[in-house]
């Protein structure tokens, strides 16, 4: 479990139970202080005292439970995290036992293995980390190419066709070449904003529905955090 993901879940448990104590004597002196009854002044010094005891009480028992649950969650959390990298190990071994041939890795992603493989995209741990690898390599590619900088099209266009083959859709040479000449048959037919394009005009596409998917809500959350951990690191610099 990352430091970060500790102190979250830490800072969770203590809003959370701080909020609950808070709430429950907004509660009782709401309806204290509601009552139609005149109160006594021996209910008033005895109100006062609970007050006195009870808040105090409350913050000790948040921090009694922090220290009594915090132990089992991290347990729990850190042997989560250790399951999914002692399967991921098995699954980098499983891909790294065939040839680094594009047709072997196509084989393979037809097994049942390989199904296993590609499911590991959509983990919420895992899968965000293989997207940053993936996208370092595409840059990678591209500062050797010679194109150090790429827009977010650009760069979603050497995911869509493939790092080599979209370079070379960015060519001058290939702007104007149909889309058809960079796709094989089923991709071609299976991703509809492929279709009736050139080279060029796939990137406006691309370019386009990225700028009306920033305005999605996921995206919109994936921003904020994005900048949050941006401005974490900075601070610890």
């Amino acid at each position: 479990m990352t430091r970060l993901t500790y102190y979250r879940v830490k800072n969770a448990m203590i809003f959370s139970i701080l909020i609950s104590n808070l709430i429950g004597v907004a509660i009782a002196r709401y309806f204290t202080q509601r009552s139609v009854f005149p109160y006594l002044p021996d209910i008033v010094r005895l109100d006062a005292q609970i007050d006195k005891c009870f808040l105090p009480a409350s913050l000790l028992m948040s921090v009694a439970l922090i220290l009594i649950y915090e132990r089992p969650i991290r347990a729990y959390l850190t042997a989560r995290y250790e399951r999914k990298a002692a399967i991921l190990s098995r699954m980098l071994a499983v891909a790294r036992s065939v040839p680094n041939e594009w047709s072997r890795h196509v084989a393979l992603g037809r097994t049942p293995k390989g199904y296993g493989i590609h499911a590991i995209n959509i983990d919420g741990d895992i899968g965000p980390w293989l997207q940053v690898l993936k996208l370092e390599g595409l840059k990678a590619l591209a500062e050797r190419k010679g194109r150090p900088k790429l827009s977010g099209a650009e760069i979603e266009l050497m995911n869509l066709a493939g790092p080599a083959t979209g370079l070379e859709m960015m060519l001058p040479a290939a702007r104007n070449a149909p889309t058809p000449n960079f796709f094989e048959r089923g991709a071609y037919w299976r991703n509809t904003i492929v279709r009736g394009k050139s080279a060029s005009e796939l990137l406006v596409a691309l370019d386009e529905r990225m700028d009306k998917n920033l305005k999605n809500e996921g995206a919109i959350v994936f921003a904020e955090v994005f900048d949050e951990v941006a401005a974490q690191m900075r601070a610890e610099r």
